[in-house]
């Protein structure tokens, strides 16, 4: 988990199913992803179930961003085969500040 004394970056826990199944099927958002169907809870908890996958493998991985112990967004990060040495670094840099 990345954290300062109010934000936090972390996986996703199965306790987020509630909150991720209002954001993914929230019409408002659709205009900001790629997908714009309907998301149904056992797909959402299948996908959590797996988002703790190695981020290596899969080339990707979903943080909650908290505020306050509040979820209150996600933010993806793509591409990361390439990069997965340098994000590993820069978090355990931030982690340990």
């Amino acid at each position: 988990m990345l954290e300062s004394n109010q934000i936090s970056l972390r996986l996703l826990e199965d306790n987020d199913l509630e909150f991720l199944y209002a954001l993914e099927n929230n019409s408002a958002n659709k205009k900001y992803g790629s997908d714009n169907g309907y998301l149904s809870k056992k797909t959402l908890k299948a996908y959590i179930k797996n988002s703790g996958a190695d981020i290596s493998v899969y080339g990707q991985q979903r943080f909650v961003i908290t505020l306050n112990n509040t979820s209150i967004g996600l933010i993806d990060l793509f591409d990361l085969p390439q990069y997965f040495f340098l994000l590993q670094k820069s978090l355990f840099h931030l982690s340990h500040h």
